[in-house]
């Protein structure tokens, strides 16, 4: 309310330290419950995913330890749908995902939901529905594809774009294919979603999935309209394919693209570029140039 920074605070160790010599799939993901509790996951690659809860409601000042939500996985994904938690996530290089009903102090069984493995995702929740476009990190046709399904917060089913249920476990090439690369590899770097529905994703044409990926990339803007998949190269490129991509989706005709133009060295300026139909993206501002490397 008064637009201030708190001090920092430790909420715990990172578990990975131990096994891999720390890395950054510890990174934490965080979720208030009902009761204003704040929960946090972190962990796995290695290690368990450790769970912590505040103390008190809307305190960050003391953390209380809860059972490990897994003793195995990564990549820890939360969905917070009021008294229900959903924890998408990765084990044995397949994906899974755990529900609470109690805001996040249990969690029931794993249900493993995609059967192909090493598969990626990003994600984004419009209202009742979490939308997912994901990648396959293999190598051959499906590698340049990027896939669609959405996730049904109502009845805890997946579902292509037209509605059509996918029974679980699926594979990769059940899903919606919303775009074919041009190169050898697909990524999805973000996607948003109108009020209408309508699905926007940025994403980028690569040659490996090499890490770290210091080549260059073309980024694409890919778009469903509700009746078809659409695509457009955007003219925009990045030197390192990698790093922070963010869609904000105001309305149909108010698009926001953020990003980090980088270069081989893994530096950029960081940039707005804005779309009145989620294809064609023109600068609006460099919110920060690049710093030197």
């Amino acid at each position: 309310a008064n637009d201030t920074v708190s001090e920092t605070v430790k909420v715990g160790d990172n578990p990975t330290a131990d096994v891999r010599y720390g890395d950054a799939h510890a990174s934490p993901t965080l979720w208030l419950d009902p009761d204003g509790y704040i929960h946090v996951l972190y962990g796995g690659h290695g290690a368990a995913i450790k769970h912590k809860k505040s103390t008190n409601p809307y305190d960050i000042s003391n953390w209380t330890a809860l059972s490990d939500f897994s003793s195995v996985g990564t990549y820890p994904y939360v969905v917070a749908n009021g008294s229900n938690v959903y924890v998408f996530y990765r084990h044995d290089n397949v994906r899974w995902y755990k529900k609470s009903t109690d805001g996040g102090n249990n969690f029931g069984s794993d249900v493993q939901w995609i059967s192909t493995e090493g598969v990626y995702y990003k994600f984004v929740r419009k209202g009742n529905k979490v939308h997912f476009i994901m990648w396959y990190t293999g190598t051959g046709e499906e590698a340049k594809q990027l896939r669609y399904c959405y996730f049904d917060l109502d009845t805890e089913t997946f579902h292509k774009v037209d509605g059509t249920e996918l029974s679980i476990p699926f594979a990769f090439t059940d899903a919606d294919l919303a775009w074919t690369s041009p190169t050898p590899v697909a990524e999805a770097a973000s996607i948003g979603v109108d009020d209408s529905g309508n699905i926007y994703i940025i994403a980028y044409a690569r040659q490996t999935h090499d890490t770290p990926a210091t080549e260059h990339a073309d980024i694409y803007a890919i778009k469903w309209d509700g009746s078809s998949w659409q695509s457009k190269d955007t003219g925009l490129d990045v030197e390192f394919a990698s790093g922070w991509f963010y869609l904000a989706v105001k309305s149909s005709s108010e698009i926001d693209f953020y990003f980090v133009e980088m270069d081989s060295g893994g530096c950029g300026a960081f940039r707005k570029y804005t779309s009145s139909n989620g294809l064609d993206y023109t600068l609006a501002e460099t919110i920060a140039d690049e710093l030197t490397c």
